[in-house]
């Protein structure tokens, strides 16, 4: 991931879906697009419906690092040119 955001919420009343959503809410406003994937600690993996969420041992519990990664990303479509005729 190239383009991420570090996000820390340790607060109990809300879900872990709910923390991601936060964080990926606040990537899409700073970095002017939408993440794709979600580093949460092993202990808080969840299954979320718009983010790949990846189980990353070197994150402590209550971070959740959202981004852009490019290898998760579909491939550009690539657009035909169409030939005049002369």
């Amino acid at each position: 991931m190239r383009e991420g955001l570090l996000w820390y919420d340790p607060g109990e009343k809300r879900s872990i879906l709910m923390k991601i959503d936060a964080a990926a809410e606040r990537f899409a406003a700073r970095c002017g697009r939408q993440p794709n994937c979600c580093h949460v600690h092993p202990s808080q993996r969840v299954e979320h419906p718009r983010l790949h969420v990846v189980p990353d041992a070197r994150l402590q519990p209550h971070y959740f690092w959202v981004g852009f990664d490019e290898a998760l990303a579909p491939p550009a479509r690539r657009s035909r040119r169409r030939s005049s005729a002369a």
